[in-house]
């Protein structure tokens, strides 16, 4: 009885290893999103999803913004928010820099809404976050965020060391 049940499992992974098509390669995880299909508010818009942060002004170092969304109809565990530099940025030309899924907010599927606590550096441009609905399959952009500023874009954040060729 073991060995028949085993020799139906290995057949069954035989099966699924045989596949016609080699699954792409990711250098990135990133690229198991698909970002072109996006559109804000697409079939979303009678709901009314809000998405808003804690904070619209940072200091120059950066901080914690806090991200809370509501009214998020049928609420899915692959819903996510993601951070856009810059805060103008096209989502069907460019992937965001940051994210959590939102399901990592222990109300999101009960109630559709949420929080969420974000570290944000300064990226030198004014950033935004959104709200995302099946970003592995079609892909929709259904609420944004104010952009978020830093104090002081150009300051300088951190040493630096060159070498100038002059001895001493």
């Amino acid at each position: 009885m073991k060995a028949s049940v085993f020799s139906i499992l290995l057949a069954g992974l035989g099966a699924v290893s045989s596949r016609a098509e080699p699954l792409p390669e990711q250098h990135n995880p990133l690229e198991a999103f698909k970002n072109s299909v996006w559109e804000k508010n697409a079939g979303f818009s009678a709901y009314n999803i809000s998405i808003s942060v804690s904070r619209t002004q940072l200091p120059a170092e950066g901080g914690w913004v806090d991200v809370s969304w509501s009214n998020v109809p049928y609420p899915g565990s692959d819903d996510l928010i993601a951070l856009y530099v810059p805060a103008d940025a096209n989502p069907r030309e460019t992937s965001f820099a940051k994210y959590q899924w939102a399901i990592a907010s222990q109300k999101h599927l009960a109630h559709g809404s949420g929080s969420l606590r974000f570290r944000l550096l300064n990226m030198r441009s004014e950033v935004r976050f959104a709200f995302i609905r099946d970003p592995k399959e079609w892909s929709v952009v259904a609420a944004v965020t104010d952009i978020i500023r830093f104090e002081n874009l150009n300051a300088p954040l951190q040493g630096h060391l060159a070498l100038t060729g002059i001895p001493g």
